[in-house]
């Protein structure tokens, strides 16, 4: 048996060779004793692949433009845009960054902001970042002043950049100068006919480009600043609730502040009122379209459009009169915003976090802080009021113009001077008029 074996065992050994002269190239390979035509033994022989993988180094605090631009695509880009305008910042950005060094420059200089906003002000690579960006920009409008794409995505990146260091005179004329690039660009195209790459231009401007710098307007609008009224030829119904919104604000910043108001204010705040409702039977009839895939990735957009609806439809209602009780009547309608912000604010607390990335920190357009900054100051219920503050203090620490640490403790101090020295509870029934006959009642301590 033993034997049998033995001979079974060399047999396949010898047909395992390839017979090659001088040695067998098989066995020469594995290192063992070829049987084929009596060589010797070879030494055994190891290939050996030596490979070097350099130590990554943890998330840097300078870094090239070509690393800033990476840090932006996986960091930055979807916080800025947050549930819309996703092709403009996560598209069309990168696309021009490729080929467009001011646009390189400027990303880079919005991921190091990025990487903490609180320093974002004094980041020096920023700093510098942005300075390159804005040269580079300058010479390319000198050599092609009739370019208008490159300088108005420039003009957007800068704003961006000024929003995150909280330089509010510094963006507003960012947005300016925005404005009028579209304006030079809508001249041009009128008095001549542009050429096909201009043509591209000025496509993607009208298309891309206008809606953003349009929803701009609205955000100043509710930071006290107005803008021109910037012409969109989009039919979204998201510019719809803009434009209402823009209404009832021009209504009550100019009339109603100065007891000015016209039976024709009235008549204009019956079709803003009328647009209202449309937009949102609209809305409600293109939710049920959606399939259910559909309605959950788009959950924190229809969150965001009911918490605006139901501020700009008070806003709305109280536009025209002065009296501080007006909103007294609409205490379950800011409870409704209360309770839709804090689904958005439940879902940043149990998203993951990056530790390179400061998510939830900064968002370009105003979410949610100034619906909840006018719950807080304009909602006569002590629960309500204080929850809206304290879902301020969750909120991203910039959304575009407004700071939700100096809006808080600005409805703190609202809620303080209207509360104090009255015996209110959690649920204590309390209304503006109440709030006044108790502060003009006299003191029969000073007046005795």
């Amino acid at each position: 048996m033993f034997d049998k074996l033995t001979v079974h065992n060399e047999k396949s050994s010898q047909g395992q060779c390839d017979e090659s002269k001088p040695l067998c190239n098989r066995c020469k390979i594995r290192g063992r004793e070829c049987v084929y035509g009596g060589t010797s033994q070879l030494p055994l022989t190891h290939n050996v692949i030596t490979i070097y993988v350099p130590t990554v180094p943890k998330q840097p605090t300078l870094f090239a433009p070509a690393e800033g631009i990476d840090f932006y695509c996986h960091n930055v880009a979807s916080e800025i845009s947050g549930p819309f305008d996703s092709d403009f910042w996560a598209t069309l950005i990168l696309q021009l960054s490729q080929i467009k060094p001011a646009i390189r420059h400027a990303i880079t200089a919005i991921s190091a902001a990025h990487k903490n906003i609180a320093i974002a002000h004094s980041n020096p690579l920023a700093l510098q970042e942005s300075a390159t960006a804005m040269r580079v920009l300058s010479k390319r409008i000198e050599n092609d002043p009739n370019s208008h794409l490159v300088p108005l995505v420039a003009c957007l990146l800068f704003t961006c950049l000024e929003f995150m260091r909280g330089n509010v005179d510094s963006a507003l004329v960012q947005m300016l100068n925005g404005f009028k690039i579209i304006e030079a660009s809508r001249q041009s195209n009128n008095i001549m006919k542009p050429g096909p790459i201009l043509h591209m231009d000025t496509d993607t401007i009208e298309k891309r480009i206008v809606p953003v710098l349009s929803r701009l307007s609205v955000l100043c609008l509710t930071f006290g600043q107005s803008f021109p009224l910037l012409k969109c030829d989009s039919c979204s119904a998201r510019r719809r609730l803009q434009d209402t919104y823009r209404g009832a604000a021009v209504v009550s910043t100019i009339k109603a502040h100065t007891f000015n108001v016209l039976l024709e204010d009235y008549s204009g705040q019956f079709v803003l009122q009328c647009q209202l409702q449309q937009w949102r039977n609209d809305f409600e009839a293109l939710l049920v379209k959606l399939n259910s895939s559909d309605r959950e990735s788009l959950a924190n957009a229809i969150i965001l459009l009911r918490i605006h609806h139901r501020s700009i439809f008070i806003w709305l209602s109280v536009c025209l009169t002065d009296e501080c009780c007006a909103t007294d009547i609409f205490t379950n309608d800011f409870a409704d915003i209360v309770q839709l912000a804090s689904q958005i604010t439940g879902q940043i607390d149990a998203a993951p976090k990056s530790p390179s990335s400061n998510a939830s920190d900064f968002s370009f357009e105003k979410q949610t802080i100034p619906p909840l900054y006018y719950t807080a100051i304009k909602c006569r219920s002590p629960s309500i009021r204080r929850r809206a503050m304290e879902l301020i203090r969750k909120a991203p620490r910039r959304g575009g113009l407004w700071s939700a640490h100096i809006s808080s403790k600005l409805a703190e101090r609202v809620i303080e001077v209207e509360e104090g020295g009255l015996p209110i509870g959690p649920e204590f029934p309390l209304d503006a008029c109440f709030i006044l006959v108790k502060w003009f009642q006299p003191s029969v301590h000073v007046f005795g």
